[in-house]
């Protein structure tokens, strides 16, 4: 967990995990524990995610029948909705973050849109991404000074 800058995420997974622990190092073990059960879990087939095939499926719905945007306002807005939530799609910390990116950003392309995030700040980018958990204004403001239309 040393990649993820522990300023930026300390304050709000301590305040929102699920099982009241109040201190970093309490919460990464435990995230470690629960990680290991799950992966054993799902190699014996006890487990499987519940609702990742049926979110999934809505999810892609919304994507393919997404009407056209006609505003630079509702297109950061939308964006923000679908990177949000394909990240809340993938159930673990690591993994698809740079994968939803590209595919964000080439369907902004299939819709007209230039997604430019070369040059966005590290920092900006993770608390936006953290933040859009709850709340996406920022992740749609972040779109909003990224995007144009082709």
């Amino acid at each position: 967990m040393e990649k993820y800058n522990k300023k930026l995420n300390d304050d709000f997974l301590l305040k929102t995990n699920l099982l009241d622990i109040t201190d970093y190092k309490s919460l990464e073990l435990a995230e470690a524990f629960v990680f290991s059960l799950r992966a054993a879990q799902i190699e014996q087939g006890t487990y499987k995610f519940q609702f990742i095939n049926s979110y999934a499926d809505e999810l892609f719905y919304q994507l393919n029948n997404e009407p056209a945007w006609t505003t630079i306002n509702q297109t950061a807005s939308r964006l923000a909705y679908y990177k949000s939530e394909l990240n809340m799609l993938h159930p673990f910390r690591e993994g698809n973050g740079r994968t939803i990116r590209i595919f964000v950003q080439a369907y902004a392309q299939s819709k007209g849109v230039n997604w430019n995030f070369t040059n966005v700040d590290k920092e900006t980018y993770l608390n936006a991404m953290i933040q859009s958990v709850t709340n996406t204004e920022l992740l749609e403001k972040l779109f909003f000074y990224t995007i144009e239309f082709i």
